[in-house]
């Protein structure tokens, strides 16, 4: 078990000690004065010793400083017998410790004088052991739940050993060193915290649900916000093993932090449970890579052949959209375009022989087929079957994962049963082929799904955003991971589909061809025209 000195991190804090006497008529605009206790007080200074651990009151990066109210003891030896025991001094709002008893020098002179922290009723102190107090610290127990600060202070034991008064300055340095040992850990936490403007923090993996067990006691332990350390205190001599359960992303783990009687008073161990955690600090760019496990890797990244094949997609655009992050907060990121495009239909081809592949007929369309898909939580864009020059680019909406979402969930079987507006008992089927190649999609190319959307078809939207990046970079980096060139930099041969009904039997598809609306949208016949799907996914 790797051990460090808790006290490592020095803390370079002085506190006062003076009589009460001095406090006496004190306003709240008083200021103390080393020069007040010299006509006959002893000023006192605790110091965390230079090998601390982070300790009481205000803990932050291990280290420490003390609060308003926090309350100390003192003992007072003269000739090997105590003289002042006990005796509770208290963290005041001037910076310093005050007692309810003076300390004149000439009277505590030759003394030696020992601290100890937190204040108990109760502390055996015996001046025939080295350590006076060290009875006291080996059957010293810290809390079992140290989650809120007034718990994980009381557990924090800190003592010293003997001080004097300096005769010059009438000074009683008192170094205080901590008693416990204490177990930080680290639970799974990767997370990239961008620099661009607006952009939350993307967490790949947290653990949640968190539980402790020290030997069969349940413990919970703190947790520094700044370093996502749960932080729990023990006796040195202690010889139990701390169990934690908890989830990754929604899967159960266990994990067992070991050699706890080895770490030793004054010192800590970090144990990094399932990598611990990770903050990676990071400018997300168009082209940079989306991996299978949902990290990332920066553009112009010399890849490996392990990582290449570990690559999902390429970053095109930076932020995603409205809908998308209405289906859940997380998808915030950035949307990404997949290495690999599939040619096919949306629908089956008319076959004169099978009534389920068949045209609609004009009393079927009268009937409702005409508006099949809006029982299905689908929508054609702008007016039904209108013209690609009246679609307005700039109004156009990234709606391609809902889109793909209720296509996918269209019955194979369109009748009168699931869509009440048809009122024939024709079958037509709208559906079979798309969801087949979907769920083909999905299947090949598997995506952190507690992190992204599943794959889905680019919406007009989507396409224009693709136009509009980077293509050089994005281009670049699907070419370095071994992808297919997206191709969008001027007119297709062949379009990509895209997400967005035309009509009830048509979807527009998108030609990249100019920047116009009548140049980059076609019309194509969802049953008759074999075009490519270019999958996409939001993070």
């Amino acid at each position: 078990m790797k051990k460090y000195n808790i006290y490592s991190l020095a803390l370079s804090v002085a506190f006062s000690l003076a009589f009460s006497l001095l406090l006496a008529g004190c306003s709240n605009d008083d200021t103390y004065s080393n020069a007040d206790s010299k006509s006959g007080g002893i000023t006192f200074q605790l110091s965390d010793q230079p090998s601390g651990i982070n300790s009481k009151a205000v803990t932050k990066n291990f280290q420490t400083s003390f609060e308003v109210g926090d309350e100390a003891g003192v003992f007072i030896v003269k000739a090997g017998k105590v003289v002042g025991e006990n005796i509770k001094i208290t963290y005041n709002s001037y910076g310093y410790w005050s007692a309810d008893e003076s300390f004149d020098y000439a009277t505590y002179a030759d003394a030696q004088f020992y601290a100890y922290y937190p204040y108990a009723e109760a502390v055996e102190f015996d001046t025939t052991l080295d350590s006076p107090f060290q009875t006291y610290i080996d059957t010293f127990q810290p809390q079992a739940d140290q989650s809120e600060a007034v718990a994980y202070e009381a557990s924090d034991l800190m003592t010293s050993y003997a001080a004097t008064v300096d005769a010059t300055s009438r000074t009683v340095s008192v170094y205080m060193h901590h008693d416990m040992a204490m177990v930080c850990m680290e639970l799974p936490n990767h997370s990239y915290t961008f620099s661009n403007d607006e952009l939350s923090t993307y967490v790949v993996s947290e653990a949640t649900d968190a539980t402790f067990k020290f030997g069969d006691n349940n413990i919970v332990p703190s947790l520094d916000d700044a370093t996502q350390q749960y932080r729990y205190l023990v006796n040195p001599l202690a010889t139990a093993n701390i169990s934690v359960t908890y989830k990754n992303n929604g899967v159960e783990a266990q994990a067992t932090v070991t050699g706890i009687g080895e770490i030793g008073s004054g010192n800590y161990h970090v144990e990094k449970i399932d990598g611990g955690v990770k903050l990676t600090p990071w400018t997300l760019q168009e082209g940079d890579f989306y991996m299978n496990d949902g990290t990332l890797l920066a553009k112009g990244t010399t890849l490996t052949n392990e990582q290449k094949a570990a690559v999902l997609g390429v970053v095109y655009k930076i932020g995603t959209s409205e809908p998308v992050v209405a289906a859940d907060s997380r998808w915030c990121h950035a949307m990404v375009v997949g290495l690999t495009k599939t040619q096919n239909t949306w629908a089956p081809d008319i076959n004169p022989d099978d009534p389920t592949t068949t045209a609609l007929t004009s009393a079927q369309n009268s009937a409702g087929w005409k508006s099949w898909y809006s029982n299905f939580g689908l929508s054609h864009l702008i007016s039904n079957n209108a013209s690609a020059s009246k679609i307005v680019i700039d109004e156009l909406e990234e709606t391609g994962h809902r889109n793909t979402v209720n296509w996918s969930l269209v019955p194979d079987i369109i009748s009168s049963a699931n869509a009440p507006k048809i009122t024939d008992d024709s079958k037509k089927n709208f559906a079979t082929v798309f969801k087949g190649i979907y769920q083909a999609q999905q299947e090949a190319v598997p995506v952190p799904t507690a992190l992204c959307t599943s794959w889905y078809v680019p919406s007009l939207a989507a396409w224009v955003d693709m136009k509009n990046s980077d293509l050089t970079a994005v281009e670049a980096s699907i070419s370095a991971a071994g992808g297919e060139a997206l191709g969008i930099s001027s007119k297709l041969s062949v379009p990509y589909w895209s997400s967005n009904l035309r009509g009830h039997e048509t979807m527009w598809g998108f030609t990249a061809d100019g920047t116009t609306s009548d140049k980059l949208f076609t019309s194509l016949d969802m049953r008759k025209n074999s075009r490519f799907y270019r999958w996409i996914l939001a993070f």
